[in-house]
């Protein structure tokens, strides 16, 4: 038997008719606004629940050792993800020069740790308290908690970033206009999230896996699209300069051909091959 769909307001334009179902599992249903398309799910778990999930054991499932270990050891997921967060320090270095940056839902904290190392003062947020202890150790000013909640100056940081972040949040509108609030003006805005296709959807209820399940470790509240995710982040007070995904950097000419076959498939947009949606904007001033 299915969850119970409530009915509530879209978080991006306001609608409050009655969603429609794309899913329905175990731990809640995906909803798509009739409206404006956005896939949310509902019920979403309590805060505690949310917040306790990413403890140690989250650390030690995800990535097969504790946060200690995975830098200690630095085996092959960690060169992994190294050269991820290297690649998305250039691109933000390509940007803005070095300042003061912020990075939300960092998780194990490479991506600020490579900041700091790198020149910027780097300043991390995430509802893990175990986390953040561990980036405190290393020297990161990190805090616990969620971005709308926690206390941070105003108009302070040069760029904040929310790497595969925003599709986790309560209310994503929120939480955006609380990067806007830490922002200096003009300050910019770097977010990357997945990007869900009719595909996937289809795939997704052949092989019967929900858009969101707690055993999966598929806390995925929201899915966007370009088009939705530039309308909720100008609605926060963005600018938004670029949206499409996010650049990989080819060195070989070989590699430069399939990266530009990918993209001439994507623009046709018979299909897409882009997993990710990569945004880029800057604070609007009022």
């Amino acid at each position: 038997m299915g969850i119970p769909i409530p009915d509530t307001a879209c978080v991006l334009c306001g609608w409050s008719g009655p969603p429609r179902v794309v899913q329905v599992g175990d731990d809640g249903s995906a909803l798509r606004c009739t409206s404006c398309g956005l896939i949310f799910i509902r019920p979403l778990p309590s805060r505690e629940a949310h917040g306790s999930f990413h403890g140690e054991p989250h650390f030690r499932r995800f990535y097969e050792e504790s946060i200690e270990e995975f830098y200690s050891r630095q085996g092959p997921l960690f060169q992994l993800e190294r050269r991820l967060k290297a690649r998305r320090l250039q691109l933000v270095e390509s940007l803005t020069a070095r300042g003061r940056l912020l990075d939300v839902g960092t998780g194990q904290g490479l991506f600020p740790i490579l900041a700091q190392q790198s020149g910027w003062e780097a300043w991390a947020l995430d509802i893990s308290a175990y986390a953040c202890a561990y980036l405190t150790k290393r020297g990161i000013r990190a805090q616990g908690g969620y971005l709308e909640e926690v206390t941070l100056p105003d108009d302070y940081f040069d760029v904040v970033t929310l790497w595969h972040c925003l599709e986790h949040t309560f209310d994503p509108l929120t939480t955006l206009q609380a990067a806007r609030r830490v922002l200096k003006p003009e300050g910019i805005l770097v977010i990357e999230v997945p990007r869900i296709t009719r595909a996937e959807l289809c795939a997704r209820k052949v092989l019967r896996k929900p858009l969101f399940a707690f055993d999966l470790c598929e806390w995925h509240f929201y899915h966007f699209t370009p088009k939705s995710l530039t309308r909720l982040v100008t609605q926060a007070g963005f600018s938004v300069s670029r949206v499409g995904h996010q650049p990989v950097p080819r060195k070989t000419r070989r590699g430069q051909l399939i990266e530009f076959l990918r993209d001439l498939v994507s623009w046709t947009r018979l299909i897409n091959l882009h997993s990710t949606i990569f945004l880029v904007a800057r604070k609007s001033r009022p």
